[in-house]
């Protein structure tokens, strides 16, 4: 990534006359880095001719006296109009409770995402005395959640 990224700088210079600093690159090749790594969690399955075979995904029940909440966001950037989704199971795979909820502002994608896992977490309190297990497929809000951060946004 290093020399691929020199040589991008080296084209941006001698062919556009761009200037590019140094901790452009840095930021540049440490956000490329991270959305690698966020990829790779999935491997990839590949066919005969080298593209990608669909992916069968399964709900994996959680462990024994434990409640898994499935929690998903979505978002209309024309409107700023967003829902939540929740659904609650227990480790039967029977749904305990399912709920939906529009959303009348979100500023982007990621809010919507955090707002239902926020929603789920909520909801998955009524059972105090069961562990919980929350699922999301918004990468960026469970990094943030597993981070021990003071992040107040």
């Amino acid at each position: 990534m290093l020399i691929w990224r020199c040589w991008s700088v080296r084209n941006g210079v001698t062919k556009a006359e761009e200037a590019l600093s140094v901790e452009g690159s840095v930021i540049f090749l440490t956000r490329y880095m991270q959305s690698l790594l966020s990829v790779r969690q999935q491997e990839v399955a590949m066919d005969e001719r080298g593209k990608q075979k669909p992916q069968e995904k399964s709900w994996r029940p959680p462990p024994p006296n434990a409640l898994k909440i499935n929690a998903d966001g979505a978002f209309n950037p024309e409107s700023g109009g967003a829902a939540v989704g929740i659904v609650i199971r227990n480790d039967a795979g029977q749904p305990l409770l399912m709920a939906g909820r529009r959303l009348y502002y979100c500023k982007d994608a990621e809010e919507a995402e955090a707002l239902a896992c926020l929603e789920g977490i909520c909801m998955g309190a009524r059972w105090a005395d069961m562990n919980i297990i929350l699922e999301s497929d918004c990468a960026s809000v469970i990094k943030l959640f597993k981070e021990d951060l003071n992040d107040r946004a």
